[in-house]
């Protein structure tokens, strides 16, 4: 098996809130992140490889790192999968909603697997500068559409 892509110390060190795990749940982190890695493999066959890259994608280790993290949290603070948990005691009482929609399971949200899809190099949005194809004439309207003498809706032809 290769190296884990992450470990339990990255689940424990970075909980925020109550009820943080401990080194005594070490081999119960370990299964949750070696199923979460299962899961990204799954969900993006090419990411092992890419990870083996040379020179590798610039932050891509970390943001899988993140991801299997807040992949395997999202299972510990939720592990009986309920949507909403309430308490009350006496007058008071409070109430917690999970998120997602399955609370509590090991799931890739979509922000993440944007974040772990491959960047295609020179990919960019493209631009239409005014003018530029001022020599195209339009099936329906011809000549009528681009230059200063263009038809505009509104206007007659």
């Amino acid at each position: 098996m290769a190296d884990p892509w992450a470990i339990p110390s990255d689940v424990i060190d970075s909980w925020v809130g109550d009820g943080a795990p401990t080194t005594a749940d070490t081999a119960l982190i370990t299964r949750w992140i070696a199923k979460a890695e299962r899961k990204l493999r799954a969900d993006l066959p090419d990411l092992a490889g890419r990870l083996a890259e040379t020179p590798p994608e610039p932050d891509l280790a970390e943001n899988v790192t993140d991801v299997i993290v807040a992949m395997v949290t999202r299972v510990l603070r939720n592990p009986e999968g309920v949507r909403t948990r309430q308490e009350a005691e006496g007058p008071f009482s409070a109430s917690i909603t999970f998120g997602g929609d399955t609370p509590g399971g090991l799931y890739v949200t979509d922000d993440e697997l944007a974040l772990l899809s491959p960047r295609r190099a020179g990919q960019k949005a493209f631009t239409v500068t005014p003018g530029q194809f001022s020599d195209v004439t339009h099936p329906l309207y011809g000549a009528l559409v681009n230059g200063p003498d263009s038809w505009a809706p509104g206007a007659a032809p």
